[in-house]
């Protein structure tokens, strides 16, 4: 009997706690559903937007799933390498000499003295190179002395100055590289809203366009304006990796923009294709 009455307590307590945890799971089962609808709301009220819903229906309105599929796909790959691209031209950026700053350099100088004087630099360093007689040597930009180590200082002193403004907007090409190709990965498996391709058509056509004017002021200060009758300037592997991931961000927001808003189901297009292969 005390056996008996130790086991129907033991069955109490465990119906207990089943009912308790299957009220708890209820409960986080209701206040899911709740925050899932109040997404739901909140990104149907962005979408409602007057310039979101003006911008997402632009583009091809009778371009196929498919077709779109396949240049969503196609635009992947050319971010993909777009990223490689920036990767390398930030990395020459901000490198140190004994780090790849002389093959991913920006710029590179070269005194026509008939010695074999140059220099070369991103946007943190600069290094002389005295040719086999001398070592390299590097200084920080902010520690550089243009009187001293150039002919034209005014040149120098807008190079140095210029250098130190391009910290910001490198590290966002960069930033804004990753975001669009999430946005465009979200687009080829159906996620698709009108203030999502307003955001991505931001990072390609405006912030990229201001990203270009910043290289073009890097260009002309670091590049162009140090072009003397002694002294030649040419910009590095570095600076022409970011400028070609630049070039192709434009590009994409182009296509972007051609591409309307459309939400689909990823499952239900394989399974169209399966149909129509098995026909």
């Amino acid at each position: 009997l005390i056996y008996q009455g130790v086991a129907w307590r033991r069955r109490q307590e465990e119906s207990g706690i089943g009912m308790a945890n299957a009220t708890a799971g209820q409960d986080e089962t209701s206040s899911d559903e709740e925050l899932k609808a109040e997404k739901k709301g909140l990104k149907e009220q962005m979408n409602s937007w007057k310039l979101c819903a003006a911008v997402g229906p632009i583009g091809m309105q009778d371009l196929d799933i498919r077709k779109r599929r396949k240049i969503l796909r196609a635009l992947l790959v050319v971010l993909c390498a777009g990223i490689v691209f920036t990767v390398l031209g930030v990395w020459g950026a901000y490198a140190k000499r004994k780090f790849g700053l002389h093959t991913l350099r920006w710029v590179s100088l070269h005194l026509n003295t008939g010695g074999d004087e140059s220099a070369y630099a991103g946007i943190r360093v600069l290094c002389k190179d005295g040719g086999a007689l001398q070592s390299t040597s590097c200084t920080p930009f902010s520690e550089v002395n243009c009187a001293a180590a150039y002919h034209h200082s005014s040149a120098c002193l807008s190079c140095v100055e210029r250098s130190g403004k391009m910290f910001i907007p490198v590290a966002m090409a960069l930033i804004t590289y990753l975001k669009l190709t999430h946005d465009t990965y979200e687009r080829y498996m159906g996620i698709d809203s009108n203030c999502g391709k307003v955001g991505s058509l931001f990072c390609t056509l405006v912030g990229n366009t201001n990203f270009l004017f910043a290289l073009l002021s890097y260009w002309t200060t670091c590049v162009k304006m140090l072009k003397t009758d002694i002294t030649s300037a040419h910009i590095g592997p570095g600076f022409a990796c970011i400028m070609i991931a630049a070039l192709i961000k434009t590009v994409v927001g182009c296509v972007i923009f051609a591409l309307p808003v459309q939400a689909f189901n990823p499952e239900d297009e394989k399974l169209e294709d399966t149909d129509e292969e098995s026909d």
